[in-house]
């Protein structure tokens, strides 16, 4: 993987400064067939994501944001227990989850800029490289949480966020020819969108998943939950 990663001539590193001098010229070249000289686009986010989480992992910035969101829930044992198992997910899966959230980006860009006529797979190359980069320039904060001191913690979360904003725009921008500030605008639209999107399906997913439970017979992940919070709740109640 370190191989293709600092690849001068077509590795991701390679891609990764490519989009950042010029993302329009990659990703039209990528389009129209050109694709030796870049990386593959749903390898490329693959592998950047899989690099972040590592070293959120390593850096215990998973384990930050469980006890975050602890304190922004308030202090109590059925917090401890879902921050624990939301720590437990994003370590195992969150590499794969940047892929699944691809979709849903490209929805939002067909919708945004669907003057340009271009086809679904085509917005899925877009979105690939675009949030990719946004994972690869971003990868220094993560390191940050090795050095800077735990207060720091929330601003480190909040300047993640912020970067990203920028670096796809900045795709957007280049690649659709159009104003900064509109592909910002637009940006943020897409991701309210996709949240929206997301928490549609996350309702229904439940739903579903519930009465499989009941009627088929599926296992009670919400059991392992309840239990954890049971048992939180009873070690504090002997303190």
């Amino acid at each position: 993987m370190l191989t293709n990663i600092f690849n001068l001539e077509r590795g991701f590193l390679h891609t990764t400064c490519a989009l950042i001098k010029n993302p329009g010229k990659v990703v039209s070249e990528y389009l129209s067939g050109i694709t030796i000289s870049y990386a593959h686009p749903f390898r490329f986010i693959f592998v950047w994501a899989t690099v972040s989480t590592l070293i959120a992992v390593y850096t215990g910035a998973y384990d930050e944001i469980g006890r975050l969101s602890v304190e922004m829930n308030g202090q109590s044992a059925t917090n401890n227990a879902f921050a624990t198992e939301y720590t437990k997910f994003l370590k195992q899966y969150m590499s794969l989850m940047y892929l699944v959230l691809i979709p849903f980006f490209s929805l939002g860009t067909m919708l945004f800029y669907r003057k340009h006529k271009l086809y679904f797979a085509e917005h899925l190359i877009l979105n690939s490289f675009s949030q990719g980069t946004s994972i690869a320039i971003g990868l220094p904060i993560m390191i940050c949480y090795l050095v800077l001191p735990p207060e720091s913690y929330k601003i480190l979360g909040g300047v993640s966020i912020v970067v990203g904003i920028p670096v796809v725009s900045y795709i957007y921008a280049r690649f659709f020819g159009e104003n900064m500030l509109l592909s910002i605008l637009k940006y943020i639209l897409v991701f309210a969108l996709m949240m929206v999107f997301l928490m549609i399906l996350a309702v229904i997913g439940v739903l579903i998943h519930i009465l499989l439970i009941k009627y088929a017979g599926f296992e009670n992940i919400y059991e392992g939950l309840k239990g954890a919070a049971d048992a939180a709740k009873a070690a504090e109640a002997t303190k």
